[in-house]
């Protein structure tokens, strides 16, 4: 992976990176429609996956529907927080060994303690839906309503979105294995998609380029 070297570059890696994992997600939408249509009715001897994924699908389908930018993460916050939950339940019943091959603790943060898993982006998320007092001074990219930065905008943006690709993808995985929907090669397909473009753009090297308060009012 290049360094990127001006903070223009760094904004247009984070945009793009972005932009396909929106792509990423639409093409997940395509595969649970395909597995599980939105005219079938739910019955009461489907699995709970089934059904939770039903409510993940409606937060990433509202997810993809807005542009991005800057301003963005407010309202994509509590769908993006949403769908995590329905994810997290999902995950809780898996059994730790089927999670293992796509989390590096062998999934035990999931299982028995799936608050551990993916916290930053936890707390990322509840900074933007329940901001304090203080916060609400802050810049957008800190969950307030002060000028924003677009680096670090982009980059809770992506970090969020890419996690977001991952967890619903690995989700469907197991559903299809489950309805014997024999979707799995599609949805790994995306997987291999999201997982280059996450290596592809660091965001620790991007946020080099992200400028201070003191920098922005100058």
């Amino acid at each position: 992976m290049r360094s990127v070297q001006t903070r223009e570059e760094a904004v247009d890696r984070l945009r793009s990176g972005s932009e396909r994992c929106i792509s990423c997600l639409n093409e997940l939408l395509h595969v649970h429609f395909e597995m599980d249509p939105a005219d079938r009715v739910i019955r009461t001897d489907d699995e709970e996956i089934v059904y939770r994924l039903r409510k993940v699908l409606l937060h990433v389908k509202a997810i993809t529907g807005w542009q991005l930018g800057t301003e963005v993460m407010h309202v994509l916050a509590p769908e993006l927080r949403t769908a995590d939950e329905q994810i997290d339940l999902v995950w809780k019943k898996l059994p730790k060994e089927e999670l293992s091959a796509y989390l590096s603790d062998d999934g035990k943060s999931v299982v028995g303690g799936r608050d551990r898993a993916f916290k930053s982006e936890k707390e990322l998320l509840s900074s933007y839906i329940h901001p304090t007092p203080q916060r609400l001074g802050l810049g957008k990219a800190l969950g307030g309503l002060g000028r924003p930065d677009e680096v670090h905008c982009l980059v809770n943006l992506f970090v969020s979105l890419s996690g977001l690709v991952f967890r619903y993808g690995v989700s469907l995985g197991f559903m299809s294995q489950l309805l014997n929907g024999r979707k799995e090669g599609s949805i790994a397909s995306v997987l291999l998609k999201v997982t280059e473009t996450m290596s592809a753009i660091s965001a620790a090297d991007c946020l080099r380029f992200v400028v201070s308060g003191k920098q922005r009012d100058s």
